[in-house]
């Protein structure tokens, strides 16, 4: 008796090992080996190269023209933030932004480069601002765009710039939540349904896409393209 009872401890000794080393490795597996920690002052030469990288992330992820922009760069619309005045179509929890104007730009002050990036849309696609998009095939285009700031945004993570702060295109209602009734973010205690990709767009807090496109020597407008679907991603 005593025999089994060594043996079967034994034995769970053994599987209570296998299970800590099979846990272990799986850990080892998933672990982010890449993330580097934030420096005490930016390095510019590694900061030039993660730019570069940045803009090929958002290539690989679907965008169709890039560029790189600092913070002086951005122009905001005149006036009071979009769709704080006036009806809320779709509103979510990202349209309209709930922030004092002021406060976003000091906010975006604080982040020193960029990526901007557009996804280009046929002509027949025509801006559907914050409201319902109705073709499939064009809300899929503006679903990129919240994709692309997504893949940018984790990629500086993971390269150790840990503040950064990414846009899209559109509300992410009418891109994601369009067949339900009302944004679940904003009913209390449900959390997003979409919480890795869900973001304001660049006309919700008061960008002008418009003006940065064509800065950006990209010469877009409503006569001469679709609708404009641009997204960024800010570093510090």
């Amino acid at each position: 008796m005593l025999g089994l009872l060594a043996e079967r401890k034994r034995l769970d000794t053994t599987s209570r090992q296998a299970r800590r080393a099979k846990r272990q490795d799986m850990l080892e597996r998933v672990k982010p080996e890449s993330v580097k920690k934030i420096p005490v002052s930016p390095n510019p030469e590694q900061l030039k190269k993660d730019l570069v990288l940045l803009k090929d992330k958002a290539y690989a992820a679907g965008a169709t023209d890039v560029t790189q922009i600092t913070s002086p760069d951005i122009v905001f619309l005149p006036g009071p933030l979009p769709g704080t005045t006036g009806p809320k179509l779709l509103a979510s929890a990202n349209w309209p932004v709930r922030y004092f104007q002021d406060s976003l730009r000091q906010a975006l002050d604080a982040f020193s480069h960029g990526i901007l990036f557009r996804v280009r849309a046929p002509m027949v696609y025509r801006d559907c601002g914050q409201g319902p998009i109705p073709n499939p095939a064009h809300r899929s285009l503006y679903a990129k765009s919240f994709e692309i700031a997504s893949a940018v945004e984790s990629a500086a993570f993971y390269m150790g710039h840990h503040l950064c702060l990414g846009f899209a295109c559109g509300n992410c209602r009418a891109v994601f939540c369009h067949d339900r009734k009302r944004c679940q973010a904003m009913v209390k205690g449900r959390p997003c349904a979409h919480p890795y990709k869900a973001r304001p767009s660049l006309y919700a807090v008061g960008i002008d896409a418009q003006a940065m496109a064509n800065n950006s020597g990209w010469n877009v407008s409503p006569e001469n393209s679709g609708s404009l679907i641009t997204g960024l991603v800010m570093i510090a």
